[in-house]
């Protein structure tokens, strides 16, 4: 502002603005200040200071008037043009306006923005968002000293929650299953190449040698619409396999055999007897062949089968009924090192299970053999008269 007299001895003032001629924001502001000291100062909004805030709506002029000399004397004027930018117009839209709860969206923002500000931070007009609520999200959009902004809201439905039960718990190869799942209004289940609106939904599992895991597809709808889906993971696992032996092929009647079976966790002898021991010892009461079947079970209840049988002979020699015959034992039965006969009989003849004659002689007052060498397994006696022929044959066992 300057501040000088006429020719005439008048006090002249020229006052100046710190800013001319502005354009600002709707609703911002601007400070004009006076550029030189005066007295004091009038301004067309009503302040006295030497220095002013605008707070524009629309486009305005402000009138400084300085004065010079006491009394507000010695007036002089200057006048300030503010104009008013527009409002930015911020427009959003998004790519669905109610989605399911962990959906995707895509809101976009328009305008004559150059730069853009998101609620969730992003800074970019176009940002895909996941609300797993309803959710309303702002922006705002700047270009130069303008300023808008907008919001929007996503409506989000639930989505259904699936829970999948299996019956029974554990799986075994080849068995039969049933699967059921809860949580939504209809089910799809997607396997091997095809599809099943049943729910439940029976299956069969797989034949497994190990351990194996089944995949397969569950889809679920709520009434709403939205639709969960998810991955389910089923062991299967494999039956056993069951081996089983005797501790001898051929007992004597009254005599025991162990069974034993391998293979599984608990077992269940069935057959000529019953028992859940293993080894199992079976003592043969008749003779005959002796069958049992053998029921093996893992932990996880999965189950393996196997056959084993044996033959008990009647091994007793007592009371031959022959002309000049006393009564003979055979003992013991079965045998270790020694074999005894007792009585007196014309010969004994001992064969293996391969036909070869591992005795032969004549028979006085008891007769005591030596079986050391002997391999395990039964062998053949026969009592034979003078003249050779047969009089009665039986077996005895080494074990």
């Amino acid at each position: 502002m300057c501040w000088h007299k006429n020719s005439t001895g008048n006090c002249n003032l020229d006052p100046q603005l710190s800013a001319q001629n502005l354009t600002i924001c709707a609703g911002s502001s601007v400070t004009l200040t006076a550029s030189a000291p005066a007295v004091s100062y009038s301004w067309s909004t009503g302040s006295t200071a030497s220095a002013v805030a605008i707070t524009a709506n629309t486009s305005t002029v402000v009138t400084l008037t300085a004065f010079g000399g006491a009394g507000n004397t010695c007036p002089a004027s200057v006048s300030n043009s503010i104009a008013t930018g527009a409002f930015l117009s911020i427009s959003v839209n998004s790519s669905s306006s109610t989605v399911c709860s962990g959906r995707t969206v895509t809101l976009t923002a328009s305008g004559a923005a150059t730069q853009y500000s998101w609620s969730t931070g992003a800074t970019s007009p176009v940002i895909t968002v996941t609300p797993n609520s309803t959710t309303t999200y702002s922006v705002g959009g700047m270009s130069g000293m303008c300023f808008g902004g907008n919001s929007i809201t996503i409506n989000v439905l639930p989505s259904p929650t699936l829970s999948v039960a299996q019956s029974p718990s554990a799986v075994c190869s080849g068995k039969n299953l049933t699967v059921t799942t809860t949580g939504a209004n209809t089910y799809t289940y997607i396997l091997g190449g095809g599809s099943s609106t049943l729910n439940p939904i029976a299956l069969i599992a797989p034949s497994v040698n190990s351990l194996t895991t089944v995949q397969f597809t569950i889809g679920g709808s709520g009434s709403n619409g939205c639709i969960s889906a998810g991955i389910y993971t089923l062991a299967v696992n494999p039956n056993p396999t069951i081996s089983l032996s005797a501790s001898s092929p051929t007992v004597c009647v009254g005599s025991s055999v162990t069974l034993s079976a391998s293979g599984a966790d608990t077992y269940q002898w069935s057959g000529s007897g019953t028992s859940a021991a293993n080894p199992y010892v079976y003592t043969a009461n008749s003779a005959g062949v002796q069958q049992f079947t053998a029921v093996g079970t893992t932990t996880a209840g999965c189950t393996g089968t196997a056959n084993i049988s044996f033959t008990a002979n009647n091994c007793n020699l007592v009371g031959l009924a022959a002309p000049g015959l006393s009564a003979l034992h055979v003992f013991p039965n079965p045998f270790q090192n020694e074999l005894h006969i007792e009585g007196s009989v014309g010969f004994v003849k001992v064969t293996n299970m391969l036909g070869q004659i591992l005795l032969y002689e004549a028979l006085h007052n008891g007769l005591t053999i030596n079986t050391e060498n002997w391999s395990k397994g039964p062998y053949t006696i026969q009592i034979l008269g003078e003249t050779h022929e047969v009089l009665q044959s039986s077996s005895v066992v080494k074990p």
